[in-house]
């Protein structure tokens, strides 16, 4: 029997534009966490991943009714969004995966395999989007398919993490 390897990726490629899932974004800034923002994504007809934001109940809850301090929560809900934007645009260079940045850090030898008898398994790409980052895509030892991904990165500067 011959395979057609090009017909099998493509195939495996429409499929996977007709999967839905949610993405979950949690920042932690100055030692706190910030409420995660949940967004239902899709593949759009023209192959680009379109994301709706799913309420929760902390974006439910009302805000500051007023008092001397209002301001200064508003600022730093303000300053907070930006971040979170930010952020999401770092995210984008990272998901969903670029094949051929896949096959660079494969060529570069950037791909790492880490054991841990807590944590589970994982495969770390090293370099992936920008020079010292991680991308790090945890596996479940019973399907030893990804059920994590999670990115070490920064937004300006290695500092700036």
């Amino acid at each position: 029997m011959h395979r057609h390897p090009r017909r099998h990726i493509a195939r495996n490629e429409q499929q996977l534009h007709t999967y839905q899932w949610v993405e979950s974004t949690t920042l932690r800034a100055e030692g706190r966490s910030i409420p995660t923002k949940q967004s239902l994504c899709r593949y759009a007809a023209d192959g680009t991943v379109v994301k709706t934001a799913l309420e929760t109940s902390a974006q439910q809850q009302p805000g500051p009714r007023g008092g001397p301090f209002k301001h200064i929560v508003e600022a730093k809900k303000e300053k907070i969004q930006d971040e979170v934007e930010q952020i999401q645009g770092v995210v984008e260079r990272y998901l969903p995966f670029n094949p051929e940045k896949l096959k660079e850090v494969l060529r570069a030898g950037k791909v790492f395999f880490e054991h841990d008898g807590t944590n589970g398994d994982a495969v770390i790409l090293a370099d992936y989007a920008k020079s010292g980052d991680q991308l790090r895509l945890s596996l479940n030892r019973t399907t030893m398919q990804a059920d994590r991904i999670s990115i070490k990165t920064y937004l300006d500067t290695p500092e700036d993490v």
